[in-house]
């Protein structure tokens, strides 16, 4: 902002402060003194006195009589749910994250065979190896069917290749599908 703004503003707000009636004796006597010999002020005193006059006369609004029982209405009224993205089914999360491990394991299988360093060198034989302790049997006294079902499942699971989980995925798709999931 220049200087003359800077001026034409502080100048603005004290012939504001006039027509309000807002300025002390001597500002006031300072300012009307400047209006008789400045008629470039004067006329700018003239000019805000008439946006003053057309305010004062300019109705205020009104306010609908039924405005606070709308405004309640709307405040008590349950809130859209605006940018929520639904979920995806249970079965395309499933499929996406086994098409994911497929392409994984694809990616290894390949690397290991395009490069030579990467493989496996061949070892002597190893020794044979220690029968595992069996793991200990679930307890499953006065669990329901399904949750027997899925135990077995689960079990199942770890002795599985990549393809069976996918079947076991739809399986379990189909669960969720039926409302027993």
């Amino acid at each position: 902002m220049s200087e003359r703004e800077r001026r034409d503003e502080v100048l603005d707000e004290a012939l504001s402060a006039l027509l309000d009636g807002e300025l002390d004796e001597a500002a006031e006597a300072e300012l009307r003194r400047r209006l008789a010999s400045e008629p470039e002020l004067a006329a700018r005193l003239e000019a805000l006195r008439g946006v003053d006059t057309i305010l004062r006369e300019t109705p205020e609004p009104g306010v609908p009589a039924d405005l606070l029982a709308r405004v309640r209405a709307e405040a008590e009224a349950p809130a859209p749910r605006v940018g929520v993205r639904p979920r995806a089914p249970r079965r395309a999360r499933r499929l996406a994250i086994a098409g994911a491990l497929a392409a994984s394991a694809a990616a290894a299988l390949l690397a290991l065979s395009l490069l030579p360093g990467l493989r496996p060198r061949p070892e002597a034989p190893a020794p044979p190896a220690q029968a595992q302790a069996p793991a200990a049997p679930l307890d499953l006294e006065g669990a329901s069917e399904e949750e027997i079902l899925l135990a077995m499942d689960l079990e199942a699971l770890e002795e599985l290749e990549l393809i069976e989980h996918l079947d076991l995925l739809e399986r379990l798709d189909a669960l969720d599908a039926s409302g027993q999931g």
